[in-house]
């Protein structure tokens, strides 16, 4: 009976160490604001605050089902791709 006791008060101290842990770094994480949306054909864009001294660019390409995330990089004074997602994988129901 003890044995069963101390199993289940590691258990419940372990799930609210992991709990505590996502709580603070959910507070902690930035938020991202979505601004005002274009269509154009078969492409949406949408720009959204990063943080506070970067903006980026979200470009859905409908035709294709994919998305790329670009972001300004005024070091190179160019447009930089920093991600590209596949909405079918994203989106993909069981």
């Amino acid at each position: 009976m003890k044995d069963r006791q101390t199993i289940m008060i590691l258990v419940l101290g372990t799930t609210a160490a992991i709990l505590a842990t996502m709580l603070v770094v959910a507070m902690n994480s930035q938020p991202a604001y979505a601004g005002a949306s274009v269509r154009s054909g078969d492409y949406i864009m949408v720009n959204a605050s990063f943080s506070k001294l970067k903006d980026v660019v979200y470009v859905i390409d409908v035709s294709n089902r994919r998305m790329n995330v670009y972001v300004v990089n005024m070091s190179k004074k160019a447009v930089d791709l920093i991600d590209q997602v596949e909405l079918d994988r994203v989106f993909a129901t069981q």
